[in-house]
């Protein structure tokens, strides 16, 4: 009889203790939990504001090359009129040496 009661007293010093231990972890967990709700908030915040930043900085760069295709497109045209300009004068100096070459021969 003596061993069936310690058995008894055993198990009723343990059972607090898994309560304990139970509550314990259900709180940890809840802890958590919220500490997960906080930083998903905050992510979808932060989200939000980085999809704006993106989505200006898109926009801006989109102007910047429509600016910087329209001004290379100046300097081309202003580079195809300089070659233009050294083809003629080239040209009539192509002119004048083979005149020269004919009647130094």
């Amino acid at each position: 009889m003596d061993l069936n009661i310690e058995q008894y007293i055993g198990l009723f010093i343990q059972i607090p203790l898994v309560f304990i231990f139970i509550w314990f972890t259900l709180k940890i967990v809840d802890r958590f939990m919220v500490s997960l709700d906080k930083r998903d908030t905050a992510i979808e915040m932060r989200d939000d504001k980085w999809q704006k930043f993106l989505t200006e900085q898109r926009r801006e760069f989109g102007e910047a090359i429509a600016l910087l295709a329209a001004r290379l497109g100046e300097e081309i045209k202003i580079v195809s009129s300089e070659v233009s300009r050294m083809n003629g004068v080239l040209t009539a100096h192509d002119t004048r040496i083979q005149e020269r070459q004919r009647k130094a021969e």
